[in-house]
């Protein structure tokens, strides 16, 4: 019966032999092998034969790099020299499909950042907009907001929803600083919870108390350079429509440019109940956006279900039969809202899902124009 080296051994010697006839080679490797195991010992064979293994390798990558360096330059070689041969050609051929890849890179980076949006919260699987169908006398309303005690009053009688957060927009105010006034837009009055739902970052203040009490504003910091300069904002104030003193308590980080709404001042909500202790308990003045964030178990279809009882012992009980009220609520992603959501009040301007698909399509389409392009013009060189 022959014998053989082990296996691994004989593998890696064919490979590394890169000879034409390994077999000889290899025959050799054994009978010196064999000899050494029979004449010595079995580790000093297996030793000499790694000795030769590893001896061999600074040759065969050396005869590797070698040659796969030469057969690219000369590969390189013949392309400049067939460019520069024919350069109406190749400026075409290359231009062309150069310019359909880069059209196909630009409209894919466009699509990947529109699906991005509002991702980056850490939370952003358990964030769910509450979205509200409201039809009465012969109205119908398909809106993003939500009575004021909707988002707490969820809290309190659901388990699986673990905080809420109210946004009231402010539309535009008058701030003032005491020099300079401006009129801003990108003002919201906001819940305390936006630090436990959002990944907002304060960057100075207390998220357990910031927006906690009436009169309480956190601002960006760019509203911070605009209004106080270099200096720190935090425990000055801001005159707000001419009326109303709010102490800032805070800078928090303007929200990423791929989230569906933005702002520059948050004003605690417990400022805009103050002097209104009816708007708490008020389940027909329809203009908050409520935000509520689930436990990671929660299913969003059963708490939508548990909402049509909850929608009946709020509201519709409270309302008479004649005025035919309907009151629908869902669950929205929140990563779904910039490009699935075209309700009443957004908080922020949307996309849409349909501007995906055509740009998509559009790039699929181009990058097919541009290697049919690319293989006809090689092909119609090649025959001749």
């Amino acid at each position: 019966m022959k014998r053989v080296l082990p296996g691994t051994e004989r593998r890696l010697l064919r490979i590394l032999l890169n000879h034409r006839h390994p077999e000889t080679v290899i025959g050799d490797f054994e009978e010196h092998y064999f000899e050494l195991n029979e004449d010595k010992s079995f580790f000093t064979a297996r030793l000499w034969l790694w000795g030769q293994i590893i001896m061999t390798m600074p040759s065969f990558f050396n005869n590797l790099f070698y040659w796969s360096t030469a057969m690219f330059r000369n590969y390189l070689k013949l392309t400049f020299r067939n460019i520069l041969k024919h350069r109406g050609f190749s400026f075409i051929n290359i231009i062309g499909l150069a310019i359909g890849m880069a059209c196909c890179i630009l409209i894919t980076g466009y699509i990947s950042y529109e699906m991005s949006f509002d991702k980056y919260h850490e939370n952003a699987n358990e964030i769910y907009r509450v979205a509200t169908f409201i039809s009465f006398s012969g109205r119908d309303i398909d809106g993003a907001t939500n009575p004021v005690p909707f988002g707490p009053q969820l809290v309190e009688e659901f388990p699986d929803v673990l905080e809420s957060v109210r946004f009231f927009d402010a539309g535009k105010v008058v701030i003032s600083n005491g020099k300079d006034t401006f009129t801003e837009t990108g003002a919201y009055y906001a819940d305390n919870s936006i630090f436990k739902v959002f990944s907002f970052e304060l960057l100075k203040g207390d998220p357990e108390t910031a927006l906690l009490t009436p009169a309480t504003m956190v601002i960006t910091p760019e509203a911070a350079r605009k209004y106080f300069g270099e200096e720190d904002p935090v425990g000055k104030t801001l005159k707000v429509n001419n009326n109303l003193d709010i102490s800032i308590t805070g800078i928090i980080e303007k929200p990423r440019a791929n989230s569906h709404f933005t702002f520059d001042f948050l004003t605690s909500y417990e400022t805009r109940l103050a002097g209104f202790p009816s708007r708490r308990e008020n389940w027909f003045n329809w203009n908050s956006q409520t935000y509520i964030m689930l436990d990671r178990e929660a299913d969003p279809k059963d708490v939508e279900s548990k909402l049509v009882d909850f929608n009946k012992k709020h509201i519709r009980d409270k309302i008479p039969n004649s005025m035919n009220l309907v009151v629908r609520s869902h669950l929205q992603p929140i990563t779904s809202i910039h490009l699935h959501s075209k309700l009443e009040r957004e908080i922020g301007v949307n996309s849409d899902i349909r501007y995906i698909y055509a740009f998509g399509a559009i790039a699929v389409f181009i990058l097919l124009i541009a290697c049919f392009n690319f293989m006809n013009l090689s092909t119609a060189r090649s025959a001749k």
